[in-house]
């Protein structure tokens, strides 16, 4: 698939296509056209070389650049993809028509801790002392408390 996708890119932009068009075209992501790592290492390494006293840090907002992390997500393929839209089908029309008179529960627990969640990189304070932060305080072994959650197909 993704050599397809490739193959077809590279062959619109033969016969004379913008990236622009490519991506309205295939419907492709921006970063699957557009390669713009060199330019932006060029970009900071001159930024660099006329004041060498600023941190990367500091460039980021000069540039009109913003800090993010990487998102997680699961990995779905086609054929999973394909199966989840074949089984969500088949669930409502069941719903919808209710069939053989079936009762259907859906049900979710999770459990959730006691304890203050802290994470020392992200949570930061600004603050003129180090006694204005909170301290986060953490039991060796934090109560938990299961919620449950159950609806039936009548309702």
């Amino acid at each position: 698939m993704e050599e397809e996708k490739r193959h077809a890119m590279f062959a619109s932009f033969r016969v004379g296509r913008s990236p622009k068009e490519v991506i309205e075209f295939f419907n492709y992501p921006k970063s699957t056209v557009y390669d713009q790592t060199d330019e932006f290492v060029a970009k900071v390494k001159s930024k660099v070389n006329e004041d060498g006293n600023k941190s990367y840090a500091k460039l980021q907002p000069l540039q009109g650049d913003s800090s993010y992390k990487k998102r997680h997500r699961m990995i779905l393929t086609e054929g999973t993809r394909e199966s989840r839209r074949v089984k969500a089908a088949a669930l409502l029309n069941n719903l919808k028509h209710e069939t053989a008179g079936l009762l259907r529960f859906f049900s979710d627990d999770n459990f959730f801790s006691q304890d203050q969640n802290s994470n020392r990189q992200n949570d930061r304070w600004i603050c003129q002392n180090v006694d204005e932060v909170p301290v986060v305080k953490h039991t060796k072994f934090p109560s938990s408390v299961m919620v449950l959650g159950v609806i039936s197909s009548e309702g």
